[in-house]
C-alpha cells in the first residue's frame, strides 16, 4: 500500500470525529472502534475490486465519505444495492 494512502487515512480519521454516528447506521460487519489496521485492510480489499464498486466522496478537495455498490447473489445477480456514508463536519 502506498504511503500517501496511509497518510490520507490518518487525516480522514482526524477530520471525522463524530464517526460513531455514521457507524450506528452501518451493517453489523463494520467494526467499532474502526482502527488504522481496519482502514488499511479495507483499502487493500477495495483496491483489488474488478470492476471497481467502491468510491470516495470528495467535497472541496477533502475526503467526505464513501459510496459503493454491493453485488447481489443468486437470482438478484444482475442487480446491486447502493450504500453510502458521509462524515460530519468538525
Amino acid at each position: 500500500m502506498a504511503e500517501e494512502s496511509k497518510g490520507a487515512w490518518k487525516e480522514t480519521k482526524i477530520s471525522c470525529p463524530k464517526f460513531l454516528k455514521v457507524w450506528d447506521n452501518m451493517r453489523d460487519i463494520f467494526p467499532h472502534p474502526y482502527t488504522l489496521k481496519d482502514a488499511l485492510q479495507f483499502i487493500d480489499i477495495v483496491s483489488a475490486e474488478d470492476p471497481q464498486l467502491t468510491f470516495a466522496i470528495e467535497y472541496n478537495g477533502h475526503f467526505a465519505g464513501m459510496i459503493s455498490l454491493i453485488k447481489q447473489p443468486e437470482v438478484y445477480r444482475k442487480s446491486a444495492e447502493p450504500g453510502f456514508w458521509i462524515g460530519e463536519r468538525k
